[in-house]
């Protein structure tokens, strides 16, 4: 039952989508960091 029309389902998956990238962005940046620890710490 769809409340006014309005799409849930696909708001629903667009926000999957985003947190799904940010989580993605943040594991980069970690591995990233952690990469620079190991170049600076030689």
């Amino acid at each position: 039952m769809d409340h006014n029309g309005i799409p849930i389902g696909q708001s629903f998956c667009g926000m999957d989508i985003k947190i799904h990238a940010n989580s993605l962005g943040q594991r980069s940046f970690q591995n990233l960091r952690q990469t620079y620890a190991k170049l600076w710490s030689v």
